[in-house]
């Protein structure tokens, strides 16, 4: 198995991770965000009282910046994780 580079896979799984949540904001903020979580939550037979907040550009671009981070954490680790597990012995 390949060995990964720790800053590309960080960087991908941050870029995703704030795409998807910059896409909710424009949902959100084309006024389709309710629609979009009543759809979603029934896909998992869940009934929720939640309520969709109003735009906001500074809620939206804390968003994105905080998911790109936290993605890009998670990369990181998943990425230091494989490769560590590379160079361990195989019992199997």
């Amino acid at each position: 198995m390949a060995k990964l580079n720790e800053k590309q896979t960080a960087f991908g799984l941050g870029s995703f991770s704030a795409l998807m949540h910059a896409l909710w904001a424009l949902a959100v903020m084309s006024g389709n965000g309710q629609m979009l979580v009543n759809w979603i939550t029934g896909l998992h037979f869940i009934s929720t009282s939640a309520t969709i907040l109003p735009f906001d550009w500074t809620t939206a671009i804390i968003l994105v910046i905080a998911t790109f981070v936290v993605g890009y954490l998670v990369g990181w680790l998943f990425a230091c994780t494989w490769n560590w597990s590379l160079k361990q012995k195989k019992y199997f």
